[in-house]
């Protein structure tokens, strides 16, 4: 589970907090008038984490109907630069985001991206992709995954409402990661029916393979058998070879006796 320990954060939209804004344990609660910032304090937490302008769009959307945020919306008005650092633990690890947008003539860019461990100040990743995969591998959910599961808008509520049962259902299992859950167990299904399918395969080839082993072990069974029935030839073969070689002197002789008679 990850946890937000402090955002520190200027430039930001309306955000000034050049002191870390430390997070305590447990429920924190933030009051406020309209527009007084507290979806704002929100969004620097995000984006601080996850780098991407995009999840800004999904999130200010359902809460002010806006359409598509941009990297130069969020540097305060009149400002040239906007700094975010978020510190965030993820078991016993601790680690900090640092980012930076900036505003060159009529170019906005996100110009520095570092994540950091907290506890030695060892440089993890630095760059806006790199630094994203990294803290998307640390925290173990993308950004659209944690809008789903972590963040509920007042206006989404109110949404819920006037739902039907089913979609109101379908948004509730979005909201609580059930959806996620509902699609691994799908997958996990569906993965389980494929290797049926393939144990059968494999079955269906090992009984093959056993019929042709009940058939070469008769052939070798009838090999084995005329290999002992030329064993038995092979023993007698000399004995034969005498035999045949005593008739063929007796019958020369009978002819030499024969032709004697004749004359």
């Amino acid at each position: 589970m990850v946890v937000i320990e402090s955002l520190r954060a200027v430039g930001f939209r309306r955000l000034k907090l050049t002191e870390s804004l430390r997070l305590g344990r447990g429920l924190t609660i933030v009051r406020g008038p309209n527009e007084a910032g507290k979806s704002t304090l929100i969004e620097a937490i995000l984006f601080g984490l996850y780098g991407d302008v995009n999840l800004l769009t999904s999130f200010r959307k359902p809460i002010a109907g806006a359409g598509r945020v941009t990297l130069g919306d969020i540097i305060a008005h009149g400002a040239r630069r906007a700094m975010i650092e978020v510190t965030f633990r993820v078991g016993d690890k601790r680690y900090r985001v640092y980012r930076v947008i900036e505003r060159r003539r009529d170019i906005v860019s996100q110009v520095e991206a570092r994540l950091i461990d907290a506890a030695n100040n060892r440089l993890i990743a630095i760059g806006v992709k790199p630094v994203e995969r990294e803290v998307e591998k640390i925290i173990g959910v993308s950004w659209k995954e944690m809008l789903a599961t972590n963040v509920v808008a007042q206006k989404d509520l109110e949404r819920l409402i006037e739902l039907g049962s089913r979609d109101r259902e379908a948004i509730i299992n979005m909201m609580m990661g059930l959806e996620s859950f509902n699609k691994a167990r799908d997958r996990a299904a569906e993965e389980r029916r494929e290797l049926r399918h393939q144990l059968e395969n494999v079955k269906g080839e090992l009984r093959e393979l056993q019929n042709r082993l009940k058939d070469l072990e008769d052939i070798k069974r009838q090999y084995d058998e005329y290999l002992d029935e030329k064993r038995k030839i092979e023993a007698i073969l000399p004995q034969r070879k005498e035999e045949l070689r005593k008739v063929s002197e007796i019958v020369e002789h009978l002819n030499e006796v024969y032709e004697y008679l004749e004359t």
